[in-house]
């Protein structure tokens, strides 16, 4: 007993099978950020169709701070959990629903809270 005590808050999981680890949340939030890009650039390349227009997302550092909550009931599994995503000019904390389909986990919602980097002036 307790060593699944010791597991479940080493991997910051109330079900340790049923939430991403820090690369499966990593490659969520990348593919969060390039849908994010792919909106941006659609919408502004309608604005101005001659124009060539480059949009890239912020390389990400590191992932930390996971704390996932229990499956909710659905068909596929679904967890909200809490994260730290660190860029290399601002430090975002998310809380996001993640879902478990075709192989992979997504973000289907977020919460963001951004804090700037202070830069030395």
């Amino acid at each position: 007993m307790l060593a699944i005590l010791l597991l479940a808050a080493a991997s910051g999981c109330a079900n340790p099978e049923a939430c991403p680890n820090r690369n499966d949340m990593l490659k969520a939030v990348k593919a969060e950020d390039d849908a994010i890009v792919m909106e941006i650039t659609q919408f502004e390349s309608q604005k101005d169709p001659d124009s060539i227009l480059l949009i890239h997302s912020e390389r990400i550092k590191k992932v930390s701070d996971i704390l996932c909550g229990d499956p909710l009931p659905s068909d596929n599994i679904v967890v909200i959990c809490r994260f730290t995503v660190r860029y290399w000019t601002k430090t975002v904390y998310k809380t996001a629903k993640l879902s478990w389909t075709g192989g992979r986990w997504s973000i289907s919602e977020s919460l963001n809270i951004e804090q700037p980097k202070n830069r030395k002036r």
